[in-house]
């Protein structure tokens, strides 16, 4: 049986084309991300996290890892952003913990104001490593 965790980053994880996802790199830490609408969860991964499943709700994953290939393993991590629309209308992200004995990590939650690019702006910083930010943009269609 999956740990909590684990069913949920797969759930995340199974989601290419629905998902902006993203990598980046800071020191031996690599940051991975991606953006959807809670639409495309299960619903079981939607009601675990607090998170309605729906097209105006948006989710963004993020997981940090300390090392390479099979050896890297999630680490602690402080998670703080916030989204806005092209118009320059900031959209707040609530961030959570998700942890069990597998590992770690962070799930925001936002609305989806309708369809429209939203610019994330991220600031994540391993424990111990350096404060990393992290800038994509993501495109919504809820119609």
């Amino acid at each position: 049986m999956y740990s909590k965790l684990w069913a949920i980053l797969l759930a995340l994880a199974m989601l290419p084309l629905a998902a902006n996802a993203g990598e980046t790199t800071a020191g031996s830490y690599t940051i991975r991300y991606n953006a959807l609408t809670a639409n495309f969860l299960p619903q079981s991964t939607t009601d675990r996290l607090g998170i309605e499943s729906s097209l105006h709700q948006g989710v963004i994953n993020v997981t940090v890892l300390k090392g390479s290939g099979a050896a890297a393993a999630s680490v602690s991590a402080t998670v703080a952003g916030k989204a806005s629309t092209l118009t320059g209308a900031d959209i707040p992200i609530r961030f959570q913990r998700v942890a069990d004995s597998g590992g770690e990590s962070w799930i925001g939650s936002f609305d989806v104001p309708g369809n429209d690019t939203l610019r994330f702006d991220l600031e994540i910083t391993p424990q111990g490593g350096p404060a990393t930010q992290v800038q994509f943009t993501h495109d919504f269609v809820v119609d």
